[in-house]
């Protein structure tokens, strides 16, 4: 009883300090001086303003806005890793449920950020997120603009019908709002994505009704990008002449107004175009010209294409001498830009080594918030002393229901670090596939050019050392797309769609056909037994695709037989089997065949990367289903897996 007292004569006092005005304080959010260096393009001293508002401002929402601010001044500044940062930080503090838009504009700086750095696939995820806050509260502008950007980083990693897909919707948001620079953008762009996916009528159209409005208009930007992309558009469908004519009128448009990327862009496309008819004098002046305006704005990405056409030029028109200094040129460069890259991540990692401070002190500002709160409820439960007791046991289950949702969110969050990881997991894969082919194709194009200029001078055994550079290549070719499936394997089933599973076989036996004509195969599908599914439409095809290759593979020198057939489960889902007339296999491998780079046999009796079956074993893991393999040695094997009914998927997602 006596501790109840005391808390009441507490509470009068607090009441009576709070009256009289005393240790009151007003929590300003003010950042004018900030804002006015930002407006000055003076990032730097804009960043030192916002940090210094940091360290007396105790309201989480001005902090989190200071974060925001500081993560796109250090954006201006190519420092794109320190701004993800600090739009992470931002995070940190803003409210999921009273914070939407705030939130919203930090998951698109970290999207910006990432594009910068050529980190597309996380852009992308970061960007969906703030299109999903965007739709929740129907903001038709921060929508048209979250669609759009989604479209350019499809674009950027060449995943050409998503990129249109977006496009195609941002045109329908701007509805009849057609004379603006924002619809000649649009259609430029879905002229574009159509050069990318080889419909090259409908870019023709699309990018003539862009140039057309870029001219309505008096907005050179616009259309000089649309006639460089008709330039592009035409020569893919060999009016060469044509192209020339746009892409030599969009690269005059450029220089007008400054844009030197465009223009050595330009450049570098109508060389190639040139080289491809053999002018390689003309061709070669604007290779050159265009190195030259790359290293002038110090474009490194840029000099690098143009020292690539370069050796290309000069290996084409016999020219070695030259082409191997720019090859020179190009491996010192690529080699400097890599070095260049370690550092950068040695200054990250030394970031990321500070943040623990950083963390540190967004603990301390939450916790001054809290007490904060914690005095509030104090001097209310005085004001109310009657209910003193009742006031207790809600702020106690308040605390107990504030302590689950933090926990909540926390493992929303680890689900977001998860899904943030499988994507640079399979932007590792790409890069790491994109890089390690240079090389390759490097050592093949100068071993089949040692081969054709010095055929006479070689002898059989150095022929022979020539053949298996030529099949080490090809083999090392094979295991990178394999490895590059694997890591594409596990798309996320948000980008399902129903299909027919029939047509998604038809597509795997075309990209087999030139192995199907060379054994003689037989293959038999049972048609009607094969049903719509819910999936991904690219990795049905590679399961179709690894499975039919694998029977056609191990066949023994008999002549393939494989049949395809499907059939209904009790439990909601399909089962697809694979049968064929092949070598079989001992029970006691046919759990270890689906092991990454699991291989039974020598490579010279059967050679492979040991990825497909474990390629198969991810997909299917990912609808929740099974894959297993029935064989015995010298009698042939059947896989069999299975995948829900579209049907049930579609019932649950209801």
């Amino acid at each position: 009883m006596y501790i109840w007292v005391r808390c009441i004569i507490i509470g009068i006092a607090l009441c009576l300090f709070q009256v009289m005005g005393i240790g009151q304080e007003e929590e300003l959010c003010d950042n004018e001086v900030a804002e006015a260096l930002f407006d000055r393009k003076d990032y730097r001293a804009a960043i030192e303003a916002y940090e210094c508002s940091l360290e007396y401002s105790t309201d989480t929402t001005c902090q989190a806005e200071s974060y925001y601010r500081i993560g796109k001044a250090f954006c201006r500044l190519s420092n794109y890793r320190t701004a993800i940062l600090n739009h992470q930080w931002a995070l940190e503090l803003l409210d999921r449920e009273k914070d939407p838009k705030a939130r919203a504009k930090n998951y698109s700086g970290i999207a910006d950020a990432n594009s910068k750095l050529g980190n597309f696939e996380e852009a992308y995820y970061y960007e969906s997120k703030a299109l999903q806050i965007a739709e929740i509260n129907n903001d038709k502008k921060s929508i048209t603009r979250s669609v759009y950007q989604l479209g350019n980083y499809a674009h950027s990693i060449e995943d050409y019908s998503r990129a249109l897909e977006n496009y195609m919707r941002v045109r329908t948001l701007l509805g009849t709002d057609t004379v603006t620079r924002q619809y000649g953008t649009t259609l430029g762009a879905i002229g574009s994505a159509y050069i990318g996916l080889y419909q090259l009528e409908k870019a023709i159209k699309f990018l003539e009704q862009s140039a057309e409005l870029g001219i309505e208009l008096k907005d050179s930007t616009i259309l000089f990008y649309a006639l460089g992309n008709l330039g592009e558009a035409h020569a893919e469908s060999g009016n060469v002449e044509l192209a020339v004519s746009y892409i030599h009128a969009a690269i005059e448009g450029k220089e007008a107004f400054g844009d030197q990327n465009g223009v050595v862009d330009s450049k570098l496309e109508l060389g190639q175009l040139l080289m491809a008819q053999k002018r390689y004098g003309r061709a070669e002046t604007l290779f050159t010209e265009a190195l030259m305006e790359a290293n002038e704005i110090g474009a490194k990405v840029k000099v690098l294409e143009c020292y690539q056409a370069l050796k290309s030029l000069f290996s084409e028109n016999g020219q070695y001498e030259k082409a191997f200094y720019f090859l020179d040129r190009y491996t010192t460069l690529k080699e400097e830009m890599l070095g260049e890259k370690t550092r950068e991540l040695i200054e990250e990692h030394n970031i990321i080594y500070q943040t623990s401070e950083k963390e540190a002190e967004i603990k301390r500002l939450k916790d001054i918030q809290v007490q904060r709160d914690e005095n509030d409820r104090l001097k209310t439960m005085i004001m109310i002393s009657v209910v003193l007791l009742i006031t207790g046991l809600i702020i106690a289950g308040y605390r107990i229901n504030k302590d689950l949702s933090r926990k909540n969110a926390t493992l929303a969050e680890i689900g977001d670090q998860l899904k943030r990881k499988n994507i640079e997991l399979e932007h590792f894969a790409h890069i790491a596939s994109h890089d390690l082919k240079e090389p390759l194709r490097t050592i093949s194009s100068f071993t089949s050019l040692l081969g054709r200029k010095y055929v006479d001078n070689l002898d059989n055994k150095a022929q022979e050392y020539m053949g298996f550079i030529h099949k080490s290549v090809a083999n090392m070719y094979t295991l990178l797309d394999d490895l590059l499936n694997y890591a594409r394997a596990d798309r996320p089933k948000s980008e399902a769609t129903r299909v027919k599973s029939n047509q998604l076989l038809d597509v795997a036996l075309g990209n087999l056909n030139a192995q199907i004509e060379k054994k003689d195969a037989s293959i038999i599908v049972q048609e009607e037994s094969l049903p719509e599914l819910e999936i991904v439409p690219s990795q049905l095809v590679q399961l179709f695709q690894n499975l039919i290759g694998n029977a056609l593979k191990f066949s023994n020198g008999k002549k393939p037989e494989v049949q395809v057939n499907c059939r209904e489960l009790s439990e909601n889902y399909y089962c697809f089997s694979v049968k064929d007339n092949g070598i079989g296999i001992a029970p006691a491998d046919q759990q270890k065949i689906f092991e990454m780079f699991s291989r039974l046999h020598h490579e010279e009796a059967y050679w492979g990367t040991g990825i497909g079956l474990a390629t198969c074993q991810k997909i299917v893991d990912l609808y929740g289903g099974k894959i297993w393999v029935e064989s015995e040695l010298g009698k042939g094997a059947t896989f069999y897996f299975t995948l829900p009914d579209a049907r049930n998927e579609k019932s649950r997602t209801v």
